[in-house]
């Protein structure tokens, strides 16, 4: 989506700003670094936030961006929009699936995580999987206190 939005903003010749915490731009992420690169190239602003803010933070600066200037900014709400995770889950999700051969080890933190964070699980060692080298998550919270 932010390819499509940097050309045709782009095409237009509107600015389109880009917000990612900053510790999303690290060595296991080195698509998003390509990514960014490129549309830095096409005049896309970035902004960076606090990655121990994590997302809602990069959404919290998203929001102050828009009230700083109303009317000169954009937010296309993913989070807020009820069609974004259907459409996740008849796209993206069967795409991701058919392209991995079925190895989701990121589904499968995701979940480890959400277990932990039950209450009926205080106290409980939650174990899983990782189905995959685990590279990309090296720059993660995930391998933080490893080091």
């Amino acid at each position: 989506m932010l390819f499509a939005l940097t050309y045709l903003n782009l095409g237009k010749g509107t600015e389109i700003a880009r917000i990612f915490e900053d510790n999303s731009l690290s060595i296991g992420r080195t698509p998003l670094v390509r990514f960014n690169r490129i549309t830095a190239g096409c005049g896309a602003k970035l902004v960076l936030t606090e990655g121990p803010k994590g997302m809602k933070g990069a959404v919290a600066k998203a929001e102050e961006i828009l009230a700083s200037e109303p009317g000169a900014y954009y937010i296309p709400q993913q989070f807020k929009n009820p069609a974004n995770p259907e459409i996740h889950f008849k796209t993206t999700g069967p795409e991701i699936w058919d392209d991995t051969g079925g190895i989701s080890s990121g589904a499968a933190a995701a979940l480890a995580c959400r277990l932990a964070r039950a209450p009926k699980n205080k106290g409980k060692l939650i174990v899983t999987v990782l189905s995959d080298a685990g590279e990309r998550y090296l720059s993660t919270a995930l391998f933080e206190n490893l080091g």
